[in-house]
């Protein structure tokens, strides 16, 4: 699988289309949208599209109830960075596959979290479309907020994957354009190429084999003659 774009912002069926054709350009194999149709069907096309969820709510009551309705249902769960008892408990629940940074900076995210974040498999998502709408010194106090997250998520070993948040065609980003940002947020070569590349990727692979009932949990794998193989 190629580049994943895990945050496409559409809200019906009828406005994928403009976004898959934008993706097939950019070089994208699969996007994920918040479309709120039971099903997404589209045109016969090399770009994948696969739903997204992600949990709205500041109290953690409501989050877990949002994710025991919906677990199942979707390829991707994301939930907002908040308050360090709700960010850790993101980071211990596997039905929770993203933590997306807050970019007011009120909520930063701390070095326990991203431990926790690292040892169960939860990445930092951060979507670019803050970046673009903002300018001057509220870009700049952006920048340094997102920083601050990818550097304590990096130092932790936490995985960190970039996303465009676009809410229309044309604010898509290719990969290269997001590797560069990812520089420009404060990660090593390396980490920004996973960023858009592996991690993307290697999350959608793992979630959609859960949906199709072949995974247990990670690295626990049901084989078709019904016995169960550790994976490597």
């Amino acid at each position: 699988m190629k580049s994943v774009d895990m945050d496409i912002r559409t809200r019906t069926e009828q406005e994928l289309q403009p976004f898959i054709e934008m993706a097939e350009t950019l070089g994208y194999s699969a996007i994920l949208s918040g479309c709120t149709t039971d099903a997404i069907t589209t045109r016969e096309s090399p770009v994948q599209v696969y739903r997204r969820h992600n949990l709205k709510s500041k109290k953690l009551s409501e989050l877990k109830a949002q994710v025991s309705k919906i677990h199942g249902k979707y390829a991707l769960v994301s939930a907002p960075l908040l308050e360090v008892d709700t960010a850790n408990w993101v980071a211990e629940d596997s039905r929770v596959h993203l933590l997306t940074v807050d970019i007011t900076g009120k909520n930063i995210l701390r070095k326990t979290t991203a431990g926790l974040c690292a040892s169960h498999g939860t990445a930092l998502e951060v979507p670019i479309a803050s970046l673009l709408d903002a300018n001057g010194l509220n870009r700049s106090r952006i920048i340094k907020a997102i920083r601050d997250c990818v550097t304590t998520a990096t130092r932790a070993n936490m995985k960190v994957v970039l996303s465009s948040g676009a809410n229309t065609p044309v604010r898509m980003r290719s990969p290269v354009a997001l590797f560069h940002i990812g520089m420009l947020l404060g990660l090593e070569e390396n980490q920004a190429k996973e960023a858009i590349l592996s991690t993307p990727s290697a999350i959608l692979k793992e979630n959609l084999k859960r949906l199709d009932g072949t995974q247990l949990r990670s690295g626990l794998e049901i084989i078709r003659n019904g016995e169960e193989n550790e994976s490597e």
